[in-house]
């Protein structure tokens, strides 16, 4: 243990991590994905993906998903089929919601591709909101950062953060995914609003195009769009499996999208989309599959149907 902790030591106090890194990863040096998120560096990394690109703040501690991109390329690794997807959706829109924006990964990437569109980001936790905010403005980016959680009322809830933990986190609308795991966490009381109410008040007439990745509370999500949603608003969204959820995620996505005249396409990130009847995940490992419901001209647009 004392060897380990000097070990640590020794590693904090290492000069030009950024540099040696960048060097490593330019000669084809990758480490394996579970050392990528502990050779830990602080500075500016640059994530390109094809002809857009933008640049995001690195901390010194375990962002896993700024490392993964740093060390993978983004759309190369961490949700690569999902990633390219979104950007392919996201120049057929001039509305675009990212609900559940985190340090703004999928924000950042829809202004880089669309800037002319109007953009929202919505991240309730207040520290990784004032991340997601010094990426923006480290980009100069145009969108609006909406420092509240989507869901099927307006008011307030509560949210548990874990106690320590870096930027990268799961937080969902009133539920402790930490409890079962016994992991130290504290409650954040945060707001909340139905997309059709915020709609409303931003004077939207449509949803466009709405990711939505809120660690199983995506059917409220959803429910709080009420009649926005008869509109057929293009959606991507995550869908955590049984063994990981106390309830049928996939059965309430359903409950509220079946009949709208959508269809269905579903990413293991293993492979493209590819069209599916059932909102469902069965992946095991990840224990979560994204989706996209759109329309037929939408998903004839994006690739999604040939013809």
């Amino acid at each position: 243990m004392i060897g380990k902790e000097l070990l640590k030591a020794a590693y904090s106090t290492l000069p030009f991590k950024q540099s040696i890194f960048e060097a490593m990863r330019g000669v084809g040096i990758i480490p394996p994905q579970r050392l990528q998120d502990k050779l830990r560096f602080e500075g500016i990394l640059h994530a390109q993906m094809d002809d857009v690109q933008f640049r995001m703040h690195k901390g010194s501690r375990g962002e896993v998903l700024e490392s993964r991109i740093f060390w993978q390329g983004l759309g190369n690794g961490w949700e690569r089929y999902s990633l390219r997807m979104w950007a392919v959706l996201c120049r057929c829109h001039d509305v675009i919601l990212d609900v559940g924006a985190n340090t703004g990964v999928y924000s950042l990437l829809a202004s880089a591709v669309n800037p002319d569109a109007r953009i929202f980001a919505f991240e309730p936790i207040p520290r990784i909101f004032d991340r997601l905010r010094s990426n923006v403005e480290l980009n100069r980016f145009n969108l609006s950062l909406e420092p509240i959680a989507a869901s099927n009322y307006d008011g307030s809830a509560s949210m548990w953060e874990p106690t320590g933990f870096d930027v990268s986190y799961c937080g969902a609308v009133n539920s402790n995914l930490y409890q079962d795991q016994e992991v130290p966490a504290h409650e954040l009381v945060i707001r909340t609003n139905r997309l059709d109410t915020f709609a409303h008040s931003r004077g939207l007439s449509g949803l466009g195009l709405v990711k939505i990745d809120v660690e199983g509370h995506e059917p409220e999500v959803i429910e709080g769009m009420g009649d926005f949603i008869n509109q057929r608003p293009t959606l991507l969204f995550e869908v955590w499996n049984a063994e990981v959820s106390s309830r049928d995620i996939g059965s309430l996505l359903e409950t509220h999208l079946k009949g709208k005249g959508y269809l269905f396409f579903v990413t293991d990130e293993e492979g493209p989309f590819r069209q599916t009847e059932n909102i469902r995940s069965s992946d095991r490992i990840k224990k979560y599959t994204n989706h996209v419901a759109c329309t037929e001209a939408i998903a004839k647009q994006a690739g999604l149907l040939k013809g």
